[in-house]
Parts: C-alpha cells; structure tokens; sequence
C-alpha cells in the first residue's frame, strides 16, 4: 500500500472519529463534487468519466440509485457537461482521477424537476458494529483502528455515498462488555448504552463471513433513542464477491433507509409554515441563522416576519411538507427545541426553536 493510500485512509478516518464526538447529525459536504478513475486524459474517456462523476452525484444527494431510472434524469446523463462548474486530472497511487464538480442549484433543480428525492446536507451517523469471520479463523470487531480491508473499504463507500458513520473504538470497555456473539445474536441492549457513548443517532449490528468464494453478511439498524423497543429499522443480508461490492451494498442500504426516511420530494404546490427562534440576541445572530437555515435544502425561501425581544419568527416557504421540515430541523446540531415553546393545534406553526451558533 503506497503512502498516498495511507494518507488518505487515515484522512477518512480522522473525519469519520470527528463526527462522533461532534453531533447526532452531520452537516455533510462536496455533494456536488465526485473523483473518478479513468484510463486517459482522452475526450471519450473524459466524457465518460463526467458522466459517471454526475450519476455518483446525483446519487448523494439523493440517497437512491433508483433515481437513475428516471426518464428526465437519463437524458441529462447523455449531457452531462451542461451541470458542470469545472474539473481537472489528478494521479494518485499510480492511477488517473478525474475530478468533478457540478453547479449544486443545477443538480437540486434537475432533481426536483424530476420529481424524485432531494436528500439535505443534515445526515444521522451510524455506528457501525461489525463482526468480521474469516473462514476457520476467530472471528474480530472491526475498530476504529483497526487496518483490515473491510474496514478501509467501508470508509470509502461511505465517503462515496456521502453516507457518515464510524466504528466503536473498542476501548476496554467495549472490549470487556460486549463479544461476537453478541452482535450475531442480535443481543441489541448490551449495545444502546456503548453506542450512546458516541453521540451516533443509529447503530448497526452486522455480521459478515468470508467463504472461498464469496462474502456473506446482514445487517439490522437500530434508533438509539429505541432503547427497550429492540425493533430493527432496517433488516437486510445479501452475498458479495468481494469486499468493494460488500462495501458498497452495506452502506447503499443504509443510504437507502435514510433517503426514504428523511429525503424530500418537491411538492407541486408550496407550503408555507412559520417558524420561531427564542434567544436571538443581536443582528449578527439573526443573519447567521438566516443563512443556516438557507442551507437547507427544504427551504426554498424564508422571511422574518416579526420580532418580539430575542424571539424572532419567520416564514418559510417549503419544498416539502411540515414534517420534513421538522425532521430536518431535529437532526441539525445546531438547533434544538426551546422549552418555552408552545406547540400549537395549528399545522402551520412548528415549537419554538433555539439557534445554537457554533
């Protein structure tokens, strides 16, 4: 393995260790950008490897390869050029990279045009707990430090779909509370205390084993905040060739479970809610949390429409609906509900909020 290959496994590492002890959710970035390998710097290879940088795009920020099915969304495939800001040639670990970066507006626009998913920046973290059997050999937890393959692939399927997550540390106790038989009997509360350690709003409880052949594994997530109902979000076991593409189903799945859980698709008419921010102390507060709040892609515009001391309300105009709003609002770190709001009969109006500005 080159030192360009460690770098950048430990690059993706160091990330995927800082959002654990960060937040729930993750303000996830580069959404409109991909790196793809390509044979030549030629214009065929060139074209082919921008289509394919626009479909793994397209992909993030949707949370669904089945986006690509889309009639509208093929055809833009065929011109893909005409969503591109710029891109450039990059060789690493004696491989040609072409990287990509596409007009975000454009691939929010095409999407919703479309019709299909539109996946915001706010993703919940999974702790992954992984079982990892080799044929005869004892079976391992995969670890955040840990330089098995499995592992190293993971983070790059991860970063692929723009998916976060991250292994426990299996510290010494994780080690001395929790065995591989306890993920692959699904023993779920030996592991909501441990995961909760982490801050990660989803655990994920995974066996795989390797056979001559091929790789066998499932996979059921859990809500942390479940404790004591022990049911699985997400259930799913499969057969892979190899660890790339049991990487890829893997976290694919969870992409997936996310997408139809917190993705929104555009209404055809607009919904308008209002929206108050208790504890808004000054001008530059107030701009900040405007701006924040234009970040969400649910949001298509907003406006302050009163403000009362250091409570100030606005009106939102939604590309989806009250609840996806209030999903979305839930995952971000940065703002949680007040407790002085009031909750109100009138679906128009969501809780008071707090702005937490970091």
């Amino acid at each position: 393995m080159t030192l360009n290959t460690n770098k950048f496994i430990l690059l993706s590492l160091c990330w995927v260790l800082l959002i654990s002890f960060q937040s729930k959710a993750v303000l996830v970035q580069k959404l409109n950008e991909a790196s793809i390998t390509v044979k030549s710097k030629s214009k065929k290879d060139k074209n082919t490897g921008i289509s394919k940088a626009l479909k793994r795009v397209l992909v993030k920020n949707s949370g669904s390869t089945s986006i690509l099915n889309d009639e509208q969304i093929k055809k833009t495939l065929s011109a893909p050029s005409s969503l591109m800001s710029q891109f450039s040639f990059v060789e690493i670990d004696n491989k040609l990279k072409l990287n990509v970066t596409f007009e975000e507006q454009k691939i929010l626009a095409l999407l919703r045009s479309a019709k299909v998913p539109v996946w915001g920046r706010q993703r919940p973290t999974t702790l992954l707990w992984i079982v990892f059997e080799e044929g005869s050999n004892e079976s391992i937890i995969l670890s955040d430090g840990s330089a098995a393959d499995l592992s190293q692939s993971i983070v790059v399927a991860a970063d692929e779909y723009s998916v976060p997550v991250l292994f426990p540390l299996m510290d010494f106790t994780e080690s001395t509370s929790i065995s591989d038989t306890d993920i692959k009997g699904l023993f779920v509360d030996r592991f909501y205390g441990l995961s909760a350690r982490y801050e990660a709003e989803y655990f994920a409880l995974t066996s795989v084993s390797k056979s001559t052949s091929a790789y066998n594994y499932s996979i059921n997530l859990y809500k942390i905040d479940d404790q004591g109902f022990n049911r699985a979000e997400l259930i799913k076991s499969g057969v892979a060739s190899d660890t790339a593409s049991l990487s890829k189903d893997l976290v694919n799945s969870l992409s997936e479970y996310y997408a139809q859980k917190f993705a929104v698709i555009t209404n055809a008419e607009s919904n308008t809610v209002q929206v108050t921010f208790d504890e808004v102390t000054d001008l530059e507060n107030l701009i900040s949390l405007e701006n924040h709040l234009m970040k969400f892609t649910i949001i298509k515009s907003l406006y302050t429409s009163s403000i009362i001391n250091r409570s100030v309300t606005f009106s939102i105009k939604l590309y989806g609906t009250k609840d996806d709003l209030y999903r979305t609002l839930s995952l971000d770190q940065n703002i949680v509900k007040s407790l002085e709001g009031n909750t109100s009969e009138n679906d128009k109006i969501l809780s008071n909020y707090i702005w937490q500005r970091q």
